[in-house]
């Protein structure tokens, strides 16, 4: 094809024709040169060379000087896709991590008749080449970010804003504790980690140091747990796999306990468990957009604008917690092993039973309660003492079935773990005797090295089957937290007045009532005194009666639910754990006893302890009735 058919086929002059392939064309309209340019294209294959000759050879060569990495290699892919739909051929100089072999690179391509440059630049060795490039008036784009600062000649995958949006998208859905996890020092690094912060700035969420942290193989999620982080923001789909991980094995469940958003390859993040909620910049459509903006510039074609590429894959790893806060609650309290008989009636004195059942199970009120309330869904950090023994590998193991952060749970060579001897008479009442063991040992000081799992708690829960002054410790620092205490004590006949001062909540059954204030006096009486001392709330739990509450509100009897008792073992740490879960969530008092009263006459139905605890779809199926109650009114017992 030659100069005078193509100005034929473009019903335009040959002179016309020639001052486009020349580059002369500044009085030529768009229009005429893009139809001349769109035949030339068609035709580019071979013929046109022979007419543009060595001078006009390089108005369809685009030359890309790129670094050699993964990521360089998918912008290419996307340079080289939109180079060939508009006709134009690429010619590549790749360099490695050395000025010298970017100078090199940029030399190779320069001995070139270049129509176009897109260049990834590295170092400093750009300036130098800068007016070359312009004296043989070669358009440049740079496809790096490198020297932000407003160059039309930048075009390039902003980390800045990918990491603003990241955090961004978390804030938006009431996240306001985030930790942000990066690889290294480099230049993207730095800019992803200045978007995080100026997100953080513009919503006023306050910025610490601690906010922003170096991904390491020692790197401790329980560290930020416990520092209320809600969400972690990932560099990439690497760090975001082993914050997966690492929660796994610290028994947390995402996105209940922690929300995960990365940044990186959205077919990756499909593939993990749970799918990570991803935001990346595709390098591809990157390169594509470059592309089409060089070959608007050398053809003085009108480009829009156009907005970084991003991919957004919406994962199942980020919680919505303006819907739903998680209550934080934090156990302190014995953990042992039940052994579990089951008899028609209790032997009285001499008397030898033969019983047909014996059961062993995990128990003891503190990981009973733990367990009540992570089946309800809260968030729970258990404190507590075991031995190393098989029975603590029981202990353990139930509780992270059941999602129980136990970090706060040590362990003792010298003394085994604790243990109760349980006897269940057919009408589900109990007789417990318990072997402290291990949880003798839990200190004042167990609870201080752990004193962090009260930040943003809602509750702490104290029974007095562990020492006194670590009961004590722990009621008086939770206090100074600003969290709420819950006591059960049991099989104590005396509370310390200056414990009692740091007790929101009391809950005693009716006999540890009267084991505590012995003599003549009624349940209303009783209770009273306990207000007096400085408690806020008691409540004592009357079995198949139902409850008690007292405080300076509030004078109430409530009634239990129907339900049949098999064995009534753990009732009262049903109750609690319930209680505490639906008050952490912001129930009325009243009516989070009254939930509280079913989750513990649903416990009594089956045998066992945690097996038996209510799980919150069960709860949510007993909501009716329980409203059909209130329309009835409270039971009054005499």
């Amino acid at each position: 094809m030659t100069v005078k058919e193509i100005a034929k086929l473009a019903n335009v002059s040959t002179s016309t024709v020639s001052k486009i392939l020349n580059g002369k064309d500044q009085t030529i309209s768009c229009e005429t040169r893009k139809k001349v340019l769109d035949i030339v294209k068609e035709y580019h294959y071979n013929p046109y060379q022979s007419v543009l000759g060595a001078a006009g050879g390089g108005r369809f060569l685009l030359g890309v000087i790129i670094r050699e990495s993964g990521e360089s290699r998918k912008l290419l892919a996307g340079i080289i896709a939109q180079a060939g739909a508009g006709g134009y051929m690429v010619l590549v100089s790749s360099y490695g991590g050395q000025e010298d072999g970017e100078r090199k690179a940029i030399e190779r391509l320069l001995s070139q008749n270049l129509g176009g440059v897109i260049w990834q630049r590295s170092g400093g060795v750009y300036q130098e080449y800068e007016q070359i490039l312009a004296e043989k008036r070669i358009p440049v784009l740079y496809a790096d970010s490198l020297f932000k600062g407003g160059n039309r000649d930048q075009i390039f995958s902003d980390y800045e804003h990918l990491g603003y949006e990241l955090a961004r998208y978390l804030t938006d859905r009431g996240h306001q504790k985030l930790a942000c996890l990066y690889p290294n020092e480099l230049d993207d690094t730095v800019r992803f980690l200045e978007g995080v912060q100026r997100c953080l700035y513009e919503y006023q969420i306050p910025y610490t140091k601690e906010i922003i942290t170096k991904w390491t193989d020692g790197f401790s999620l329980n560290e930020k747990m416990l520092s209320g982080i809600t969400a972690v923001i990932c560099f990439d789909e690497a760090i975001a796999g082993d914050v997966c991980r690492k929660a796994a094995e610290n028994g947390y469940h995402i996105p209940e306990d922690l929300s995960v958003i990365s940044a990186g390859d959205p077919a990756v993040s499909a593939l993990m468990t749970p799918a990570v909620t991803t935001i990346a910049i595709s390098p591809e459509k990157l390169g594509q957009r470059i592309c089409r903006s060089l070959i608007g510039r050398i053809e003085q074609t009108q480009t829009a604008d156009e907005e970084s590429e991003e991919i957004f894959f919406a994962g199942g790893s980020v919680r919505d917690i303006r819907k739903q806060r998680k209550a934080k609650i934090v156990v302190v309290g014995a953990m042992n092993i039940d052994t579990v008989i089951n008899v028609k009636e209790f032997p009285n004195p001499g008397q030898t039973l033969v019983s047909e059942s014996l059961t062993v199970l995990p128990g003891g009120k503190g990981s009973n309660q733990a367990a009540g309330a992570a089946k309800l869904g809260a968030q729970v950090f258990l404190i507590g003492k075991l031995g190393q023994d098989y029975e603590a590998k029981i202990l353990r193991d139930a509780m992270a079935e059941l999602g129980v952060n136990q970090e706060g749970v040590t362990e003792i060579g010298f003394s085994g773990t604790g243990k109760a001897l349980i006897t269940v008479q057919q009408n589900g009442e109990s007789n417990i005797v318990i072997y402290p063991g291990a949880n003798r040992y839990l200190s004042p000081g167990d609870v201080e090295r752990h004193s962090g799992a009260l930040e943003n708690a809602r509750f702490c829960l104290l029974q007095t089957e562990t020492p006194a002054e670590t009961v004590e410790y722990a009621a008086a620092l939770a206090r100074r937290r600003g969290v709420k205490v819950m006591l059960k004590p049991a099989a104590v006949s005396h509370i310390n007045s200056g414990l009692l001062s740091d007790i929101d909540y009391l809950i005693p059954n009716e006999k540890e009532l009267h084991l505590l204030l012995p003599g003549e006096g009624s349940v209303e009486e009783k209770a009273e005194y306990f207000l007096e001392k400085g408690v806020s709330h008691v409540i004592v739990t009357l079995g198949e009666q139902g409850c008690y509450l007292r405080d300076r509100k509030h004078s109430l009897y409530f009634s239990a639910g129907d339900f049949k008792a098999v064995d009534t073992t753990g009732a009262a740490d049903a109750f609690i754990a319930a209680l505490a879960v639906y008050l952490a969530e912001g129930t009325e008092l009243t009516m989070a006893v009254r939930i509280a009263s079913y989750a513990a006459g649903c416990s009594v139905t089956r045998p066992g302890v945690q097996s038996a605890m209510v799980s919150r779809p069960a709860m949510n199926l007993c909501m009716e009735e329980i409203s059909r109650q209130i329309r009835m009114g409270t039971k009054r017992f005499s």
